[in-house]
């Protein structure tokens, strides 16, 4: 099962129409077929805020709940009206059922892990790693699917359940087939541009490596880490390479 719990604080006088906005979603949601529990409620000691508990049977349920129709529409309308523009999720593991006779204990469903278990022998491209970054358009494979990134990311978890698709930095592509073999990954060659440093001046167009990633200034700047271009990237003065520019480097510098 999937279970989870979402928070969001309506804006001074809109709390009655996000009100009228879930109960539309909540009769539409317990008539997908996947979904146990929909439960919204208003908090007795914040009349603002909102709180809604969600169970569905399994993964697949709850994919199929984030790519509905009225799930778009509420999210879009929800964004005007609510504090920081879009719910908080949290994800729920269930515990030992201290209401129930002893020794009971609630169990996820059983998940076979050799279904998901990802083999870079069979895999056309490299495996996903929470330490690695990851240019715009590159393809990863995690729990033996394709995903192409749609940004610079670094961290984020590519089949982490969101309810908007901005949220991910992650496009699934599809399933790794059968028989597919490792893809070569466009590289530069080794002084290609220097390493970032602190103490040196950055004219716009200068191109520098960050942790063997490549980055373009967008303007003159000094001290401004490359890092900063994955967690706010319209104000960072650095912009990541694509894997087209890649490529189109590579192939230039042969």
């Amino acid at each position: 099962m999937k279970s989870l719990y979402a928070e969001f604080t309506a804006l001074d006088g809109a709390a009655d129409l996000v009100e009228q906005l879930l109960t539309t979603l909540a009769d539409a949601v317990r008539r997908e077929p996947g979904n146990l529990v929909f439960d919204a409620y208003r908090k007795s000691d914040d009349p603002q805020a909102f709180f809604v508990y969600e169970i569905y049977a399994d993964e697949d349920a709850f994919r199929s709940h984030l790519d509905q129709e009225h799930g778009r529409v509420f999210n879009e309308r929800l964004a005007g009206l609510v504090q920081g523009g879009r719910s908080r999720l949290t994800w729920l593991t269930p515990v030992a059922d201290v209401g129930g006779p002893a020794g009971t204990v609630t169990t996820p469903e059983p998940v076979n892990k050799s279904e998901t278990k990802d083999d870079p022998a069979t895999s056309p491209y490299a495996i996903w790693s929470a330490s690695s970054s990851y240019l715009q358009g590159t393809k990863i494979v995690w729990h033996r699917n394709v995903y192409q990134a749609k940004w610079w990311t670094r961290g984020d978890l590519p089949d982490n359940p969101v309810l908007n698709e901005w949220e991910t930095p992650w496009t699934l592509v599809g399933p790794v087939l059968k028989g597919e073999k490792p893809i070569p990954v466009p590289t530069l060659a080794p002084g290609t541009y220097p390493d970032w440093s602190g103490a040196a001046q950055y004219d716009k167009g200068t191109r520098v490596l960050f942790d063997d990633v490549p980055f373009e200034a967008k303007w003159w700047n000094q001290g401004e880490s490359p890092e900063a271009a994955s967690s706010n990237p319209d104000s960072s003065a650095w912009v990541p390479l694509t894997v087209a520019q890649i490529k189109e480097i590579a192939a230039t510098t042969k």
